[in-house]
C-alpha cells in the first residue's frame, strides 16, 4: 500500500513522467460518496511515496482519474466530475494540465455534458479517447485532440 490516509482510496492510475512515478486516484468517504477528490502521489523509486497535489471542486465528486503525457511533454489528468441535483445530476469529463505533476491549471471540459472520456491514449502527436454516455444507453463515441485540453468528436 502506498497511501492509507483517506477513508476510501480507489480507482488508481500510474504513469512515469520526468523520471518520477505519479499515481492518481479517487479519495472519498466511500466508493459511492459524493465527496471524491483526486489525490496525486509521486515517487522516484516506487517504494517511497509522497503527496504532491489534491484536486477538489466544490459541490462535485471527481471520479476515475487517468494520467497521460501530452505531445508537448506536459502531464494531462482527466477525470469525471459528477454533480448531484434534480433530476439526478450530470457528469462532465474534465482535464487539467501540469508541467511538473504538482501544480495544475484550471479544469477544462473535454466533451459534452454526460459524455465521459475514459483513458486518453496518444499516437503520432494526437490524443484519442473513447467516451460513453453516462446518462442513457447510447453507442460509444471516439474523441480526438491535438493538444489535450480541447477534444473534438471524431466518430459516433
Amino acid at each position: 500500500m502506498i497511501w492509507g490516509r483517506g477513508q476510501h482510496n480507489a480507482y488508481t492510475d500510474l504513469i512515469r513522467f520526468h523520471s518520477r512515478w505519479f499515481c492518481a486516484f479517487r479519495e472519498g468517504r466511500s466508493a459511492t460518496s459524493a465527496d471524491g477528490t483526486v489525490r496525486i502521489l509521486t515517487s522516484f523509486d516506487g517504494l517511497s511515496w509522497e503527496p504532491v497535489s489534491q484536486i477538489a471542486l466544490p459541490g462535485a465528486d471527481l471520479r476515475d482519474p487517468k494520467l497521460s503525457e501530452t505531445a508537448d511533454g506536459r502531464l494531462l489528468l482527466n477525470a469525471i466530475e459528477v454533480t448531484f441535483g434534480p433530476p439526478g445530476g450530470q457528469r462532465r469529463s474534465l482535464g487539467w494540465l501540469s508541467d511538473d505533476g504538482a501544480r495544475w491549471g484550471q479544469a477544462n471540459p473535454l466533451a459534452e455534458t454526460d459524455w465521459a472520456l475514459w483513458r486518453i491514449s496518444w499516437h503520432l502527436g494526437r490524443a484519442y479517447s473513447m467516451a460513453y454516455d453516462a446518462a442513457r444507453p447510447a453507442p460509444p463515441r471516439l474523441y480526438t485532440s491535438a493538444d489535450g485540453p480541447r477534444f473534438d468528436l471524431h466518430a459516433g
